[in-house]
């Protein structure tokens, strides 16, 4: 399912140990922000990022698929949400945001077999353009204890306390779990091969976060 703030603000607050208790402004807020952060994330993949296989003399792609892609975040965007929340900008809450923007984009976006579609117009002696899309797109590389190193160092912490840790790994394990990667039509290009056979040089620039 999509990212939803409603179940991040709820799963931070356990994660806070405050279970018992309804959802905060402020942690509801938070999770709004981070939510609405990472939609507006651009995805890529850089040649050879995204593969296939062209047939003999134009039509589908088959077996497209694509790995390696980058996310790009405005880090000072998170800092003018949270100023929003928290109700001004602080040292810990601008240390905050840039600390978990900045890892949210060490993400890794990937399609598997399948999720990359797109038409040929190669023929069977002359190579030709692949253009495309993706859908049910996917992201990894999130690391819990890495956010919570980056936040505690951000705001003044020796070491992350264990409700930080604990809250860093809902987020990221919320991002991955629920953020879906789509490629719109004709993000998607490459080069299909004369007599078909392997894309080369396949990339794709404008992908979202949904």
């Amino acid at each position: 399912m999509p990212m939803n703030p409603t179940q991040l603000g709820a799963d931070i607050r356990d994660a806070l140990g405050f279970s018992s208790k309804p959802v905060s402004a402020q942690l509801a807020g938070m999770a709004a922000n981070i939510v609405t952060h990472e939609k507006t994330g651009v995805v890529s993949f850089a040649p050879g990022g995204v593969t296939g296989t062209a047939p003999p003399s134009g039509g589908p792609l088959t077996l497209g698929a694509a790995n390696g892609g980058i996310v790009l975040l405005v880090p000072s965007a998170l800092e003018a949400l949270f100023t929003t929340t928290f109700g001004g900008s602080t040292s810990q809450t601008n240390g905050m945001a840039i600390a978990m923007s900045t890892h949210f984009q060490t993400a890794l976006a990937a399609f598997a077999t399948g999720g990359i579609t797109g038409a040929c117009a190669n023929t069977p002696t002359s190579p030709g353009p692949l253009v495309g899309a993706g859908a049910n797109g996917t992201l990894s590389g999130l690391d819990g204890s890495a956010l919570a190193s980056a936040v505690a160092t951000a705001i003044g912490q020796a070491s992350p306390s264990s409700q930080l840790s604990d809250m860093c790994d809902v987020i990221v394990n919320h991002i991955m779990d629920n953020g879906a990667v789509t490629l719109p039509p004709a993000s998607v290009v490459g080069v299909c091969s004369a007599g078909g056979g392997p894309v080369t040089l396949g990339a794709a620039t404008g992908g979202l976060i949904l």
